[in-house]
């Protein structure tokens, strides 16, 4: 990985928006036409509210639901939500991924136990053959006013690497929006990571997004993923901590995890 190992911590001033693990599998048709009643029993202990939705008719289109199923017809894609009670938890499934969803992301570990019922009902339920794609993403928000930094410049407190052209005094005041996007291959043949990072436009220069997306693609065992997830979330760790200087590390309070 080129991202230096750092050690594992817990920040009091989590700077996570969201994380996300998709599992992308061949299609199951099946999932568009039948009501997805086994999987839900299987999750809706930790996530009772059920929500689905089809595909848009044009702006303006009203049609009774015979006619729609006339001309979308039986292929058409189902997306169903199954949600937390808090509403800052959702699993995802259609007919060729699931995935969940978080926004009060607190260890992996916690975010593992809800992923697991998951996981486990689409192998009981639709029995994919083999995954497709196995993805893990961190969307980390650093907000300088609410850290009390909102004077602190961008240079001071990410690397030089990251910070790019607002590492530049003569520029830096005068940005309003920049987004540098990396395709990364990790050197060991563990997948690949692609990184979005930048400032917020529409957060007043405040704010910096930094987006990491690990996945690895090709014909995977739905039952021998976790070690995969496992290295991703270690792996988004370094990254994170890589990009930060030493006053937004310590603005972040870290504990050791």
């Amino acid at each position: 990985m080129p991202f230096p190992a750092s050690p594992r911590v817990r920040f009091a001033r989590n700077p996570l928006a969201e994380v996300v693990c998709q599992v992308k599998f061949p299609p199951v048709l099946r999932v568009d036409t039948e009501p997805p009643a086994a999987f839900q029993e299987r999750i809706r202990r930790l996530f009772p509210e059920y929500r689905s939705s089809r595909p848009q008719l044009p702006l303006g289109m009203a049609l009774p639901e015979d006619v729609v199923q006339m001309v979308f017809g039986g292929g058409a894609a189902v997306a169903h939500e199954f949600v937390a009670a808090n509403g800052l938890a959702r699993v995802s499934l259609t007919r060729d991924f699931v995935a969940l969803s978080v926004q009060d992301y607190t260890t992996w570990e916690a975010f593992a136990e809800i992923l697991a019922p998951a996981l486990s009902a689409l192998v009981a339920v639709y029995a994919p053959p083999y995954l497709t794609r196995v993805g893990l993403r961190y969307r980390n928000q650093i907000d300088r006013a609410a850290l009390g930094l909102e004077a602190v410049s961008w240079n001071e407190l990410l690397v030089p690497a990251v910070a790019g052209e607002l590492a530049a005094p003569e520029v830096a005041a005068h940005v309003k929006r920049v987004a540098t996007e990396l395709g990364i291959r990790m050197p060991d043949g563990a997948g690949h990571v692609r990184v979005v990072h930048g400032l917020d436009g529409d957060a007043g220069g405040v704010r910096y997004v930094i987006d990491a997306d690990f996945y690895t693609e090709g014909q995977l065992p739905p039952g021998g993923i976790n070690d995969v997830l496992v290295s991703f979330n270690r792996r988004a760790g370094h990254l994170f901590r890589w990009c930060l200087l030493p006053r937004l590390h310590a603005a972040l309070e870290p504990t050791p995890a």
